[in-house]
């Protein structure tokens, strides 16, 4: 055993049951639990169909659950999904798997560190967007909020170097937020006539359609609860508690997001006829009234509603920061003990990754540079790397428990498996039930992080002397895979928006020589044009969508002949 893998064994156990449930509970939920009953829930399954399609979606993340327990039990080490797909499927699929769990949640550890100017800009009025600023993709950066943001990653960091200071302050803040967005819910409820609620669904379309995109979403909305198997090493108390712990902590996220969507509906209360009109009126609206959940805690408790809700959202992000700093860290902690990453990565100080908190500060030091716009890019690809883990370890739940003829999680790691391949799908393929997917950007990020797994995949194969690496040819087909399709769909998706911009501008082109021409178009006329235009267009990106999809089968036999 080599001295850094001595090192690495030394993470001390520190983490209660309490701990460890806010630790997957603040995983789940971040800044984007506050924002999304406006910009998504509502809009895609309004209330009850929103509860119906997070409650569905529970019931398959518990599925994931149960895998996950089943192999902590087997093997309560660090390095969760990685160490299992290691030790079941070897080195190369091990890579994989932790190569795209890195970058999900050092991309969540961005998105809640620059989240916290964003209190900021929505509840106090832009309180931070002072001084010097500029603009990249689209959104103003301002240097107050990048030095605050810089400012939260090292405060957080240092706390998670602490790691009993972490854990006690965890468990308060989960506590803390749980009971304050409750508190704010209990006050509006109260002010507010039942029929609030209604409709209870979107327009246009029917409610199994809208509940089933929202089951689309939950591996986003989720995404963390299976942090903690990274501290496996760490509890201080018996594997065998780690189902009901992540059970707790995804119904607590259940009760966290329900409760935030409804209280989005109560803020439509009194000034519009239902909330659909409010909701359609967002992208009208500015300050306070353009975020439902902060409309609403003003609305029934005035400042004092603001403030109550300024410590949840920070206790949100507290929770999302420690959690995904604890969990990043010993996940590279254990891919140093494997040499896939530089040994000095691995160093543990007083039961802690010393060295990998430093890396990560030193990674994430940048993100408040980017601005939100491009930080969102690189969010999405968290449900990916999600899929990947989740498909991964279900994988090797149901191959261990084959091998121990275990039938139960035979079934939940067979169940997994398809789950994680239809949800792979749903993000990775445009458009599947008209839910918007990936950016254009996201598709070319993704196509750079593959490219870079490529190169340092081939390194580790390269330096490889223990002959750990290079026994499957899946992993360089998937890595290959993922370029490919990612440079189709980036292509398919910034064709698309050329094509819309090109016909929105000749669309405004011949409206105005109507106008010129002193011809004017009555209302059935316009819906009429705007119709087949949308026709036309849809024809465009179907006809589009089907070459790529035939480009990508050839591509992938392609490989698949040359491999083998």
């Amino acid at each position: 055993m080599s001295e850094n893998q001595t090192e690495v064994r030394k993470l001390t156990k520190y983490l209660s049951p309490l701990n460890v449930w806010a630790l997957s509970f603040g995983c789940i939920v971040g800044w984007g639990s506050f924002m999304m009953p406006g910009t998504t829930f509502l809009l895609l399954a309004g209330p009850l169909g929103t509860m119906l399609g997070m409650a569905l979606g529970v019931v398959l993340m518990l599925i994931i659950a149960a895998n996950y327990h089943f192999l902590i039990n087997r093997y309560p080490d660090s390095g969760g999904s990685f160490t299992y797909v290691k030790k079941i499927f070897g080195y190369d699929h091990g890579f994989l798997c932790a190569w795209f769990l890195v970058i999900t949640y050092i991309s969540l550890i961005w998105s809640n560190s620059t989240a916290l100017t964003l209190i900021g800009r929505y509840i106090f009025g832009g309180l931070f967007n002072v001084g010097f600023h500029y603009t990249v993709f689209g959104y103003d950066v301002y240097l107050t909020e990048v030095a605050i943001s810089i400012i939260a990653i090292l405060v957080f960091a240092f706390i998670c170097y602490c790691k009993n200071l972490a854990a006690k302050l965890v468990s308060i803040m989960a506590l803390t937020m749980l009971f304050a967005v409750i508190f704010i819910f209990g006050n509006a409820i109260n002010s507010v006539e039942l029929n609030i609620f209604n409709p209870p669904f979107a327009a246009n379309e029917s409610s199994i359609f809208q509940v089933l995109k929202i089951v689309t979403l939950t591996p986003f909305a989720f995404v963390g609860f299976e942090a903690i198997s990274n501290s496996a090493q760490e509890f201080k108390f018996s594997p065998k508690k780690s189902f009901t712990l992540m059970t707790a902590a995804v119904l607590t996220g259940f009760l966290f997001y329900v409760t935030l969507n409804s209280l989005a509906v109560t803020a439509a209360y009194g000034d519009y006829y239902n909330w659909r009109f409010y909701i359609a009126d967002l992208s009208y609206l500015r300050g306070l009234s353009s975020f439902p959940v902060a409309s609403a805690a003003f609305k029934y408790l005035s400042n004092t509603g603001l403030y109550i809700l300024t410590i949840a959202v920070f206790c949100t992000l507290t929770t999302s920061l420690i959690g995904f700093f604890t969990a990043a860290s010993r996940l590279i902690c254990s891919m140093t003990e494997e040499k896939i990453l530089p040994q000095w990565m691995g160093k543990v100080d007083n039961g802690i990754p010393k060295n990998a908190f430093i890396f990560l500060v030193i990674f994430s030091l940048f993100a408040p540079f980017l601005g939100r716009t491009a930080i969102g890019w690189c969010v999405d690809i968290t449900s990916l790397g999600a899929a990947i883990a989740y498909g991964y370890t279900s994988a090797a739940a149901y191959k261990l428990a084959k091998a121990e003829s275990h039938k139960a999680i035979k079934i939940t790691g067979f169940a997994g498996m398809i789950l994680s391949f239809i949800f792979g799908l749903f993000l990775l393929v445009p458009n599947i039930l008209s839910i918007t997917t990936m950016a254009a950007e996201s598709y070319l990020i993704m196509v750079v992080w593959s490219i870079l797994g490529f190169i340092f995949f081939r390194r580790v194969f390269n330096q490889d002397t223990e002959n750990h690496f290079g026994k499957s040819v899946v992993v360089w087909i998937v890595m290959l895979f993922l370029i490919f399709f990612g440079a189709t769909m980036w292509m398919r998706q910034s064709n698309n928006e050329s094509m819309e911009t090109v016909v929105q501008s000749v669309s405004n082109f011949y409206s105005e020589e109507l106008k010129n021409n002193g011809i004017k178009q009555d209302r059935y006329s316009q819906s009429q044009e705007k119709l087949h235009l949308t026709t036309q267009m849809e024809g465009i990106r179907s006809s589009l969508f089907n070459h790529s999809i035939i480009q990508m089968i050839l591509i992938m036999i392609s490989l698949v002949i040359m491999f083998n």
